[in-house]
């Protein structure tokens, strides 16, 4: 599984527990991301081997992944923030890595029960609660429609986005990129990319109410 853990520009995106805060949380920004829909490949690739996106029967017969996306919105506050914390979960993944070098799960699940990476993760947890939006799961499938509102923004803005395969305990990565926001981006009102092992995600922007 392509487990994440340190907070980097686009990894941010994955292992933390997605908060869902109010509206009034969100910075006054005049527009809306809104994710429309995504599709991924057929089979998921690590190190150049395809297989199912779901290999346990228990999780999944079809072999099919359980979509959602993930959109974060990017400032220098937020660097500025999470700058520290991402330091410490990087040190911590560096010595889980030596540990483990050839088994990213067992890696995954030890750093899953650190008592560390908890605190460090729960931290970054409070700091996203204003940037950070995840649609609904999308369970057992390569296409996934959601028409979901996410993350205010404005023409200039940088937003991170990330598909991701959630599993019963962390998840597996589709793919992630960055994007900045120009007034004819969102003077168009919608958006198409294909990143990773994405075929398509679609994006809207609305004025916000």
């Amino acid at each position: 599984m392509n487990h994440l853990f340190i907070v980097i520009p686009l990894s941010t995106l994955g292992f933390l527990t997605v908060l869902q805060p109010s509206s009034a949380q969100m910075p006054n920004k005049p527009f809306v991301v809104v994710v429309e829909s995504v599709e991924v490949e057929a089979k998921k690739k690590i190190g150049g081997v395809e297989s199912d996106w779901e290999v346990a029967p228990a999780v999944s017969k079809f072999g099919l992944p359980d979509l959602c996306v993930i959109v974060i919105r990017r400032d220098a506050a937020l660097e500025k923030q999470t700058s520290e914390i991402n330091g410490k979960l990087n040190e911590r993944f560096q010595e889980y890595s030596k540990k483990y070098p050839k088994d990213v799960g067992k890696m995954a699940d030890a750093m899953s029960r650190d008592a560390q990476c908890k605190s460090l993760n729960a931290q970054l947890e409070k700091v996203l609660a204003k940037y950070k939006r995840q649609t609904p799961v999308a369970d057992d499938t390569l296409k996934a429609t959601y028409r979901f509102e996410t993350v205010r923004i404005d023409a200039g803005d940088k937003i991170s986005v990330c598909v991701e395969d959630k599993d019963v305990v962390g998840f597996d990565l589709a793919g992630a990129t960055e994007i900045t926001l120009t007034p004819e981006m969102i003077k168009s009102g919608k958006l198409e990319i294909k990143f990773g092992q994405v075929v398509s995600l679609k994006l809207s922007f609305k004025k916000a109410m």
